[in-house]
């Protein structure tokens, strides 16, 4: 009996065996490349807006409490009476008001100095008095990014950095009050604002930080009038005493 020797007949598949490790591998690094992108782009166009506005808040939170606490040991240690010159007429009423231009700038001086001094010990990363003890990095974590309060701590840290740009803008302002009749209160307030640079991984903003505070009060007092509020005065005229001498001559003139 004949043996016929040749390859498989046409059409027949052929079963292939499994790919490569290499293969694979490469497909795999591929792909987890692709996702990450996928990842980074969402996070870069949908998170990056939240995480933002996140940034900007806790930057507001740390300077606001930073700038008051260096006003609040600046202004403990000023007497406002001490800044005020008064003008008085001859009866001791006072009839003008104004501040001590020198104390003044002193004052505004010390207020610029000791707020870069704050604001400079956190951007070193030095622990100070004025709250933030971790410095300028302030971490987020990404899961509050998500708006999930179960997701809040959840997630890496995004750090947060902010720097001081130029200088502190401080001055003051004055309110008046009326008070009564002729009183007046002055009220004097320290106001500052700080340029600051919010510094994230992907972005780098600028804001500004506003604060004020009471630095101090001053009441003058006026002179009474005697009428007020568009009334008439009050006359006090004296008494007429009842003259009882001509009585007697009238009943004797009709008799």
């Amino acid at each position: 009996m004949k043996r016929f020797k040749g390859g498989p007949i046409k059409g027949q598949k052929q079963e292939r065996g499994p790919l490569p490790f290499r293969y694979v591998l490469l497909i795999s690094s591929v792909l987890f490349a692709l996702l990450s992108l996928q990842g980074l782009w969402f996070v870069d166009q949908q998170l990056r807006p939240i995480i933002s506005q996140i940034a900007h808040r806790e930057m507001e939170r740390i300077a606001t409490y930073t700038i008051q606490q260096a006003l609040t040991d600046e202004l403990g240690q000023t007497d406002m009476n001490d800044m005020l010159i008064t003008e008085t007429n001859g009866d001791g009423q006072i009839t003008y008001v104004t501040l001590d231009t020198q104390k003044y700038n002193k004052l505004l001086g010390n207020v610029q100095h000791r707020v870069h001094e704050a604001i400079n010990a956190i951007q070193r990363n030095e622990d100070n008095t004025y709250g933030a003890s971790e410095g300028t990095v302030a971490t987020i974590p990404l899961g509050r990014a998500l708006n999930n309060s179960l997701l809040n701590d959840v997630g890496p840290g995004i750090p947060l950095r902010f720097a001081l740009i130029g200088d502190a803008k401080v001055g003051m302002k004055d309110e008046s009050e009326q008070l009564g009749i002729n009183n007046t209160r002055l009220s004097f307030y320290v106001t500052i604002e700080v340029g600051m640079d919010v510094i994230l991984p992907f972005s780098e903003t600028a804001d500004t930080v506003s604060v004020e505070l009471p630095a101090g009060f001053a009441f003058i007092s006026g002179e009474v009038p005697q009428f007020y509020g568009g009334q008439l005065p009050i006359v006090n005229y004296p008494a007429l005493e009842a003259n009882t001498d001509q009585q007697p001559e009238e009943e004797n003139d009709s008799q």
